[in-house]
């Protein structure tokens, strides 16, 4: 691969260092988030105490706390969001469309029809039930869309 082969080539000198900067700035702006979620609650506990909390575990209250209720909330809320920002940029790409979302492509409504036909067929009297009916109702509105 020659140098006039690469798909960058138009790209201006540098633009890999911003994007580097950009990703780790965000990290540390989502992990200092992160911090002061886990600090407010009923229980204040101050951000210091939380990082300390996160790094060194001295078993008092804070502690607890931190590590076995907010700090996996706070985990989960991060996973959450980076699964719908994946399942936004693939229904996106997969559409062609960068105003497309699942509420304006009806698989949202998809969902909501089939958990609703499920629920008077008997079929989503549980939870497992109705998660069941709202990915098949999702899955097969998104490829009548498609």
């Amino acid at each position: 691969m020659t140098a006039t082969d690469r798909p960058d080539q138009g790209e201006p000198p540098g633009r890999d260092l911003r994007r580097t900067g950009l990703l780790i700035g965000g990290l540390v702006l989502l992990a200092a988030a992160a911090v002061l979620s886990i600090a407010v609650g009923a229980h204040a506990v101050p951000p210091a105490d939380v990082v300390r909390a996160l790094f060194d575990y001295r078993g008092t209250n804070d502690d607890v706390i931190v590590r076995d209720v907010r700090a996996p909330r706070a985990l989960l809320a991060a996973a959450v969001g980076a699964a719908l920002a994946v399942a936004g940029a693939l229904i996106q790409t997969l559409a062609r469309n960068p105003l497309a979302e699942p509420g304006i492509l009806g698989v949202t409504a998809g969902a909501g029809f089939a958990v609703t036909v499920g629920a008077a067929l008997g079929l989503a009297g549980g939870q497992g039930g109705q998660l069941l009916c709202a990915v098949t109702g999702s899955v097969l509105a998104a490829l009548l869309v498609l």
